[in-house]
């Protein structure tokens, strides 16, 4: 996993530079998360990883599934990555892109994870709560998970925060275990 991070990292930090440049945050992370979708497809990506297949073959499917969601200098940069091999990396690039992306805009997307559906007045407490602790505005994904028994579970913004029962029981049996 660090050397597609290492191999992706200027490919993002490029992708990301131009964007902010032409003033695309918003389009490049779209057209860059339907793209690592497309390569991620089991059809597409047997086509790409196809040595059979002539390069320009797999870089004109590509292009083809992307027609109407390239932004600006989108198909040159897809046209890079097939000349440099670097096709199979677009997962990769979007990720450490919208990573980047809400460095600059001063944003941390969380997953909060409940025992039960949380009440809008909760949802807001838990997020405005994150919001003031990071000091950056908190875009929240809710999940349900019975099994959490109670409390939840909030991933994000390279933090995991069990607050759950089950998580507080596993505790438990850790300290008597030892």
């Amino acid at each position: 996993m660090s050397e597609l991070t290492t191999v992706a990292r200027p490919y993002a930090k490029a992708a990301f530079e131009h964007a902010l440049a032409v003033k695309a945050l918003g389009p490049w992370a779209d057209f860059l998360q339907f793209a690592a979708y497309a390569v991620n497809d089991a059809e597409m990506h047997a086509l790409l990883d196809n040595p059979r297949v002539p390069q320009e073959t797999r870089l004109a499917a590509l292009l083809a599934v992307c027609e109407g969601r390239l932004p600006d200098g989108g198909k040159a940069f897809v046209e890079m990555l097939a000349d440099n091999d670097r096709l199979s990396v677009l997962s990769e690039i979007c990720a450490l892109f919208l990573v980047e992306k809400a460095r600059h805009e001063k944003t941390a997307e969380v997953v909060i994870t409940s025992a039960a559906v949380l009440a809008d007045g909760e949802r807001k407490a838990l997020t405005d709560a994150l919001a003031k602790k990071w000091n950056k505005a908190v875009v929240a994904t809710y999940e349900v998970d019975a099994a959490l028994i109670g409390g939840v579970v909030i991933r994000g913004n390279d933090v995991v925060i069990d607050g759950s029962v089950r998580g507080k029981l596993n505790r438990l049996a850790e300290t008597l275990r030892a």
